[in-house]
């Protein structure tokens, strides 16, 4: 659940910097563009919430050349990477 991080019934609060919304779409824009899979979440709501909220994003099949595996994503975002090993 999304909303005012104060709310002990809110999971996750907003993001602090106003462009992070947009750089975090742009990473997942470009992990899907290279063939990553979204299973939830993923695109920017907007409507009631707005602002700088971005939904929880479980995201699967990225690999080193996707950007979001190379930069800081600093957002609610799960990003799997599959290993030869432990």
């Amino acid at each position: 659940r999304q909303g005012w991080a104060l709310n002990a019934s809110v999971d996750c609060g907003a993001m602090c910097m106003p462009k992070q919304v947009q750089y975090v779409q742009s990473l997942i824009d470009d992990a899907v563009k290279r063939g990553a899979t979204v299973h939830v979440g993923g695109s920017i709501e907007l409507g009631a919430k707005g602002g700088q909220f971005y939904p929880p994003t479980v995201i699967s099949g990225i690999t080193h050349d996707m950007r979001i595996a190379r930069e800081e994503v600093f957002g609610p975002v799960l990003a799997i990477v599959k290993t030869k090993s432990d």
